[in-house]
């Protein structure tokens, strides 16, 4: 039977402790899918599960489509706007008194914090934070920045367990003054690997309109700032033909100025159900972003068997098979050599293609964070731990890139 059968033939009505994760916005990405599997994998025989985010988005659909609860906060915005946050701080508290959940799963920076400040005045709750990246980085201003890591640090110890989803994340929250790094719990943000192991390459380039011939660079990833679109289309300008194809995957408020600069060789997906089958159609899969807690789209495509390159810094450094596959940020003439070399190399991308899928085993997994996840519930509820879950640890590791 599985886990919907499972949900569906157990009444809600019961004394399974209910777990509401609160996301900021209904997107299907990084943190919104962490937040999906989080759900997907928790132990619906030992507890009951919710999610409240802003309606209107892939998120809210697929949480409804697996037969779990959906809340909608719809003052919730990812920009700062006090009327609006205030607002969203009003709608969380009359839900948590509504719904008198045992624990608060809060996700992202925005509804990290007025979670966690919702919670507050709420002792009988417990309160967990997942910390998938955060607001002070480096393309804010230096006011705003400032701005952000105060409210991180008065918010810390409001959570009763912190969860970062890489060491690079527990490493920069030591170094901005939040906390020691090793008070946070590192849990990988566990992709689906079997989908992508089995996925149908030939499939995914089928509807992607490839030819044999054609290599085709991929980056997966909401069309927003900061994800390296732009830097990828000057890099590529010149490149770009039939023989070689630019997709990219997602949707996102730049897409609209992507394709007005964009020329006929970017193929634009628009969002997709197949991630699995489209990142396997791939030849390389490519991730110049200023920032990732982890880069989850990495271990996709190397589950896939897609080779890899990403930036050398933040969370993108953990989740690599080779370091020799990362490279300079904002480098042009780097991305823009190793690039064309991969593409005038086969053999060597299929190479770096089985390296990358040796690479990512169970501890990746989906299911692998599902148990530990559960097993922090357990610790914060002073509940026995599943016998199921035994082994699957979360202590602080150190990052491959951390210099501190």
């Amino acid at each position: 039977m599985g886990l919907p059968a499972e949900r569906a033939r157990v009444k809600e009505e019961d004394s399974r402790p209910l777990v509401l994760h609160l996301h900021t916005l209904p997107w299907i990405a990084g943190s919104g899918l962490n937040t999906f599997y989080s759900m997907k994998y928790l132990d619906p025989k030992r507890y009951r599960t919710a999610l409240a985010c802003r309606p209107g988005g892939p998120l809210e659909e697929l949480v409804k489509k697996s037969g779990f609860a959906f809340h909608p906060i719809r003052h919730f915005r990812s920009e700062v706007s006090p009327y609006h946050d205030l607002a969203a701080l009003v709608e969380v508290k009359r839900l948590l008194n509504s719904l008198r959940p045992a624990l608060l799963h809060t996700h992202n920076s925005k509804a990290g914090f007025l979670g966690r400040l919702a919670a507050r005045k709420l002792p009988r709750l417990k309160v967990v934070h997942t910390v998938h990246g955060f607001a002070f980085h480096s393309r804010e201003t230096p006011l705003r920045r400032a701005l952000f890591r105060f409210l991180e640090r008065r918010a810390f110890p409001w959570a009763d367990a912190s969860i970062v989803i890489s060491p690079a994340l527990a490493a920069w929250a030591e170094r901005a003054g939040i906390a020691p790094r090793t008070t946070f719990r590192v849990i990988w943000s566990g992709i689906e690997i079997e989908s992508f192991r089995n996925a149908d390459r030939e499939a995914g380039r089928q509807a992607l309109g490839l030819s044999p011939e054609t290599v085709a660079v991929g980056l997966v990833a909401k069309l927003w700032e900061g994800k390296g679109h732009e830097f990828l289309l000057r890099v590529l300008e010149q490149d770009l033909g039939a023989d070689l194809k630019l997709v990219f995957v997602g949707t996102g408020p730049l897409e609209e100025y992507l394709r007005r600069i964009a020329g006929p060789n970017v193929i634009f997906t628009g969002h997709r159900d197949d991630i699995p089958r489209i990142t396997a159609a791939l030849d390389l899969s490519v991730l110049p972003s200023d920032f990732e807690g982890m880069g989850r789209v990495l271990l996709e495509a190397q589950a896939a068997g897609v080779p890899v390159l990403a930036n050398r810094l933040g969370g993108m450094v953990d989740v690599v098979a080779d370091p020799d596959w990362l490279l300079p940020p904002r480098d042009e003439v780097a991305w823009r050599e190793t690039i064309r070399r991969l593409v005038r190399d086969p053999d060597e991308r299929r190479r770096r293609g089985e390296k990358g899928r040796a690479f990512v085993t169970e501890r990746f997994s989906a299911k692998t964070m599902g148990k530990q996840i559960e097993n922090i519930y357990d610790e914060v509820l002073g509940r026995k731990v599943s016998k199921n879950n035994h082994g699957t640890s979360t202590s602080f590791v150190p990052s491959v890139g951390d210099k501190v």
